[in-house]
């Protein structure tokens, strides 16, 4: 499983993140996506856009909706690979939840990516548009590393 967390908005990756993993599913690796979180307040239609979306690519999502905060470690614990693929720093904070429950995520290279991965090593896996596919692939393969 797949994971994405914080707020559902544009530009935040989820949409890339089924993207990725249907292109996974017709390659035969059974990926699915859970979203930790839910809309951006005036973002409620990106919820409803992401679940039609993966439903036509055969993706099976799962969107939690807002995450106590007394269950967000036991959470992101739960999901095989994380992912931070937003396209902006806003979601730095996920990226930082992530690593402070102990997960390595896949993160979008930009800049502070690049910035936070050379100030701590090996938190993070760097990812861009084409090669997010086989390293969600290799990260699935081997959800410890």
């Amino acid at each position: 499983m797949l994971g994405v967390f914080g707020y559902v908005y544009p530009g935040k990756g989820h949409r890339q993140v089924v993207r990725a993993a249907a292109a996974l599913r017709r390659s035969g690796v059974l990926a699915s996506v859970r979203v930790l979180g839910g809309a951006a307040p005036g973002h409620d239609d990106e919820v409803d856009a992401l679940v039609m979306s993966s439903r036509e690519r055969g993706v099976p999502v799962e969107v939690t909706g807002r995450v106590p905060e007394a269950d967000v470690v036991r959470l992101l614990r739960q999901v095989a690979v994380p992912v931070a693929a937003h396209r902006n720093v806003s979601a730095s904070g996920s990226t930082n939840s992530w690593i402070a429950a102990g997960r390595r995520p896949l993160v979008r290279d930009s800049a502070y990516a690049r910035e936070m991965a050379e100030l701590r090593p090996g938190t993070t896996i760097l990812f861009d548009d084409s090669s997010l596919v086989p390293t969600l692939a290799a990260a699935l393969r081997d959800p410890d590393s």
